[in-house]
């Protein structure tokens, strides 16, 4: 798996936590912005997201290349876990957070909706 050093995966019942601090996260690019959107609506359904880069670059309108630093760069990011994919078996996607905040997320309930 691939996450970011100091980082860990999201319980799911942290989902809107963790989307609220990630789209707060200052170095996010645009392209990295709608990659997490599409990916967290995934995340919300199945707690993970099986998706190939092109389905993602389809989706959000960018070439592969591009959505693939953006994965990179939101791993980097601390963001995103990565379970790499092989032959036809796309990566599965996974939300993160750096630990810190993931102590902070869980030592405060979430609001009401």
């Amino acid at each position: 798996m691939r996450i970011a050093p100091g980082a860990e995966l999201v319980p799911t019942e942290q989902l809107r936590s963790w989307l609220s601090h990630a789209g707060t996260v200052p170095d996010l690019t645009h392209t990295a912005g709608h990659v997490l959107a599409f990916l967290a609506a995934h995340f919300a359904k199945e707690g993970s997201a099986l998706v190939s880069e092109e389905t993602i670059a389809g989706h959000v309108h960018a070439d592969k290349s591009t959505v693939v630093r953006s994965i990179r760069h939101l791993v980097g990011l601390g963001l995103l876990a990565v379970m790499p994919g092989s032959g036809p078996r796309p990566s599965e996607y996974l939300p993160a957070l750096p630990r810190a905040v993931v102590s902070k997320l869980v030592s405060q309930p979430l609001p009401a909706a």
